[in-house]
């Protein structure tokens, strides 16, 4: 899995590698001599140990690596059938881990990198509608809801701020899973909804319309908030049409939906023109409104 393409720093880290490692069985953890010799990443070690099937271990990154190098630390991989690659150092280790990513990892399940490793949530989208909104500096930069929908959770997400523009996405393997992103999750009459708000180079912060800003500060940690249903205190609910967050500049918007539920447009086409209020979608299954609503 390209789960990589999410960074996370600090000591708050171990707690969430903790959680993106959730049933992965094949782990290679990429470091150099100097920091797995820190009491805490042994200690990390020990745990990665306990809870997968296989650890592979390369502690030999040197600064400012070749091309020679990363190709000596990859004859040391005997089985390749990667879950996934965590990168324990600075800017050289990091950027070997990328790159072995991409080789040990050729097959990533995106869905599951884009929403930062959950696999439940993945599930539920899987096989089903999704539609990228790519805006432009010079585009129009708050984003709505297209249906109504009760927030259920919220993902701050680290990552890259590689450029998204059409360009970039048709040449960078995952790009919108690399990038700092934050996921927000709805219950709607067609099932479970994300709406996914990308970041990108020039972004200066993402906002909701119900916490403010919530990228900068960038902390190098995934985030996680829970919200109630309709009728509990702290509900949001938004209606269609509503604004729910904005960017400073330009960015990406992803939306996905559950399969059987809603057919897109055919208007929708690559790198088409879209507009505020044009038609994104047909209904094809419903959920009663009550239901929803009462949904826990």
């Amino acid at each position: 899995m390209n789960i990589n393409s999410t960074l996370i720093s600090g000591f708050q880290a171990l707690n969430d590698i903790g959680y993106l490692i959730q049933n992965r069985r094949n782990l290679l953890l990429v470091t150099d001599k100097n920091i797995i010799a820190i009491p805490a990443v042994a200690a990390l070690i020990e745990r990665l140990r306990r809870q997968t099937e296989r650890l592979t271990i390369l502690d030999g990154v040197p600064p400012e690596p070749s091309q020679h190098d990363v190709s000596a630390l990859l004859s040391g991989i005997e089985d390749r059938r990667i879950d996934m690659v965590i990168g324990v150092g600075g800017g050289s280790v990091l950027d070997v881990a990328k790159l072995l990513s991409v080789l040990c990892c050729p097959d990533a399940p995106t869905l599951e990198a884009l929403l930062a490793g959950d696999r439940q949530m993945a599930a539920q989208f899987r096989d089903g509608e999704f539609a990228t909104t790519y805006l432009a500096p010079r585009d129009y930069h708050r984003v709505h809801m297209p249906c109504n929908g009760i927030l259920r959770e919220m993902i701050y997400v680290p990552g890259d701020l590689y450029s998204v523009n059409p360009l970039t996405a048709r040449n960078i393997p995952n790009l919108f899973a690399r990038n700092e992103r934050v996921i927000c999750y709805f219950d709607t009459e067609f099932g479970p909804m994300a709406q996914i708000l990308v970041g990108a180079t020039i972004v200066g912060s993402i906002e909701t319309a119900w916490s403010g800003t919530v990228t900068p500060p960038r902390e190098g940690v995934i985030k996680r908030w829970s919200f109630p249903g309709a009728d509990a205190e702290g509900a949001v609910v938004l209606l269609k049409g509503q604004e729910m967050g904005r960017f400073k500049l330009g960015s990406t918007v992803i939306n996905l939906f559950a399969p059987g539920r809603i057919k897109l447009a055919e208007s929708l086409e690559a790198e088409s023109k879209t507009r505020l209020g044009q038609p994104m979608a047909m209904a094809l299954q419903r959920t009663d409104a009550e239901t929803v609503l009462h949904h826990d």
